[in-house]
Parts: structure tokens; sequence; C-alpha cells
């Protein structure tokens, strides 16, 4: 069963921020951002499910299942029609999550205590993605990485001729990654983790799942912003030990936060929608100051992310959820205008391999900013 860690709730006040709309003509400062979860490949709370069964191979079985959807699920291919989005909107910065980096170990040691951790590459997202951006001819650099949770755990690779199991080991990190363009100087670069994470203990051995933050400044033509990437603890119901975690983490970011001095754009997988509970992290957000850039679009549509089917290959899903965000705090800058446009939504964005596949199970966001220039 999963279990908090430590946990602290936090509750702050929804509170709303209207911006004015200039009429002035001449310059502006701009800044287009966007936010992409990449998506492991496949839904790692099976093998969680799987520790509550008593039979030892349940674990071992449930790990092979995911590594199966993983490879079905495609990253390269994916990787390609991310990297077309990111050419198609050629944002400042972007905000990444479920980075993966995906490890094995033939035969596993984990049954014997798992002395040495796996260390052969299956594959690795981020090089993935950005040889696939190179391949467009796209200069963007990696300027902060925040390497979460690192979990291994044994999976059935087979039984041998004596009729016995086989096992490997597989290791799984994920990483909170910013990736900027090379024409965007930047400084200050953080990565941090949550003081408050999700923990449970299979096989008698206690597996933290880690999460984290990242952030950088940014000079886009002269105009400096902060810029912030995370990926929050999945909610649950209110009162209930995931929404306490989740609070948590936002709180505890919001308060980091709290000391910036710039304009300052958070991105990222916050797992909080604008209907949840007063208290969760959207309307932590809202009463923290920041505003939801989906929000000031001129025209207003429902803007989901969430989510494709865990195979990514059902071009009928329909998403149903908004917990992916763009949220600015302006600081002292005027906002004058805001375009905003989920990306990966349209099944023309799908894969070309057979089969076809969504570039990840969420929907990115892409927002661009115009300020009033002082």
């Amino acid at each position: 069963m999963i279990k908090i860690n430590k946990w602290l709730t936090a509750t702050t006040m929804l509170a709303s921020l209207t911006f004015g709309q200039i009429a002035t003509a001449g310059n502006f400062d701009k800044v287009k951002v966007m936010s992409r979860n990449l998506y492991l490949g496949a839904d790692i709370f099976s093998v969680t499910a799987a520790a509550e069964n008593p039979d030892p191979l349940a674990v071992p079985l449930a790990v092979a299942e995911v590594f199966q959807t993983m490879q079905y699920t495609n990253f390269p291919a994916r990787a390609q029609a991310l990297a077309d989005e990111i050419a198609r909107y050629r944002p400042h910065a972007v905000g990444l999550q479920e980075v993966s980096t995906i490890r094995q170990q033939i035969p596993g040691d984990f049954l014997i205590g798992n002395p040495a951790p796996a260390e052969e590459m299956v594959a690795d997202y981020l090089e993935i993605l950005m040889a696939a951006l190179v391949e467009r001819g796209l200069d963007y650099q990696v300027v902060a990485v925040s390497s979460n949770a690192d979990v291994e755990l044994p999976m059935l690779a087979g039984v041998t001729p004596e009729g016995a199991p086989m096992f490997n080991d597989v290791r799984l990190t994920d990483r909170d990654v910013i990736l900027v363009r090379s024409d965007v100087d930047t400084s200050n670069s953080l990565a941090n983790h949550f003081t408050y994470n999700a923990a449970t203990e299979i096989g008698g051995v206690s597996l933290e799942f880690t999460r984290g933050y990242t952030a950088v400044d940014m000079n886009v033509k002269g105009e400096d912003y902060r810029f912030v990437n995370t990926h929050l603890e999945v909610g649950g119901e209110p009162g209930s030990d995931f929404a306490q975690l989740q609070a948590a983490q936002m709180y505890e970011l919001l308060t980091v936060l709290s000391y910036e001095t710039k304009p300052t754009l958070l991105v990222g997988d916050f797992n909080s929608s604008p209907e949840d509970a007063l208290g969760q992290p959207y309307s932590q957000a809202i009463g923290a100051g920041y505003v939801d850039l989906w929000t000031q679009r001129k025209r207003q549509a429902d803007g989901f992310t969430c989510c494709f089917n865990d195979m990514v290959d059902d071009a009928e899903t329909a998403l149903y959820e908004r917990i992916d965000h763009v949220f600015l705090n302006p600081k002292d800058k005027q906002v004058v205008k805001v375009k905003a446009k989920v990306v990966g939504d349209d099944p023309v964005d799908m894969t070309t391999t057979e089969p076809a596949l969504w570039p990840s199970d969420h929907a990115g966001v892409v927002v661009k900013v115009k300020f009033s220039k002082d």
C-alpha cells in the first residue's frame, strides 16, 4: 500500500488577478513557453497494486507487463512527434516531465539484496528527444535537470528448462528537465526534490517515489524571467493522504518562489485541475498571486490535457480534464495579450508508425505572452 513518508496540510485563499488590456501601439516584450509530459509509456501503479498480492511472482509479472508496454508505446517514435511540436512552435523554454531513463541487469540481483544497480541502458528519453531536435536543425540546451525517483525491481524474464523462473532487474529513473533555446541567455539554474514524497514497500524493500522541480533565469531580448518546471504527485479525494501530499509539495514550491523578484512562469503537470477543492495545487497557485494563462485567452476553450489510454494508441480517446498548466506571476510587468494552445491532441499529431501513437498520454500546452514595454 502506498504510504506518505511525511505530510503537511496547506490551505491557501483563492484569489483572482485581472490583466489590464493596453491598446497602445509599438514594441512589446514577448516570451513563449511550453509544458510537456513525455510519458514513461506504461502505468507503473499496476506494480504497486501487485505488491498487495501474496503471490511472490505477482510483482515480477507486473514489472514484465509494464516493460512490454513501454516497448509497445515506442518512445523513439513518439519523440519524433514531440520534436515536431517543438519545431512548430519554437518556444523559448520547454518544461519536460517524465523524462525517463530505463536500465536493466541480466540476470538480476534484486532478490539477493540488489548489491549492484542495473546499468545497461535500455532507453534515455532525454538523449532520444535531443537527437530528434538536432535532426530538425533545432538548437536547444539542457539547462536544469532534477533526477527524482530511482526505482529498481525484478522482472520475470522466462523459465529454465527445469521450469524455474528467471529474473532480470529493471531500473527506472524519473527526471524533470528544462530546455532553453540557444539564443536565450540563462543563469541561476536550480534542481531540487520535495521534502514530502510517497513511498511503498515491495519485496521487503522501501521505495520512495521522489518528485521535484527545476528552475532557471532566462533573458529573452533583454528581459529577465524566472522559468520553473515541476511534476506534482497524483491527487486524491479531499483530505486523503495523496491530496495532503500533493498540497504539501505545492506549498513548498510556492514558498521557494515567494522570494522571486522577476516575472515567474511556472509550468508543469500539476495533477490538479480548476475543479479541485480549495487548498489543492491549482487554487494554491491562484492564491499565491499566479494567473492561469489559459484563462486569459481571447477565446475560451476547455483546454483539456489528460489523458489518453495507457497504450496511447486509441485515436478516439477523449481528453477530460486540464491538469497541465502555465501559470504566471507577472510582478511589475503588464500583460497585453496571451495566446495559448493545447498541442498533441489531434489525431494528425499521432506518429506515422504502426500502430499510430499519441505523442504522450497527456497533451501539451504552449503559451505566448506579450507584455507592455517599460
